[in-house]
């Protein structure tokens, strides 16, 4: 059995930087428009992760958080994109519904 390795990296020619390769899941965030890859969390969850974080050979199992960088962290408008928690929402729909009265 022979390991896996990521294929050798190419060099820019006019700055003799590596170029990435892109992962074969990368998307662009709805928000700020950066390279993301979605990975699933221990728990099931759906995370977008900093493509430049990941390598193109990353299963979308394999979430390294030593590794990859939470795009939560880095986007600009990542607090329009959480959640409320439950206790929040229910708070919420108290206030609307008094509101509504």
């Amino acid at each position: 059995m022979t390991a896996r390795h990521d294929p050798p990296r190419r060099m820019s020619a006019t700055n003799g930087e590596p170029i990435r390769q892109p992962h074969p899941f990368e998307v662009r965030c709805r928000s700020c428009g950066r390279p993301i890859v979605w990975f699933r969390t221990k728990n099931g969850k759906r995370m977008p992760v900093d493509a430049e974080s990941c390598r193109p050979s990353d299963a979308e199992h394999a979430l390294d958080l030593s590794r990859h960088r939470s795009h939560f962290a880095t986007c600009r408008d990542a607090d329009g994109w959480r959640r409320p928690s439950d206790t929040n929402a229910r708070a919420l729909e108290r206030v609307r519904q008094r509101r509504n009265r």
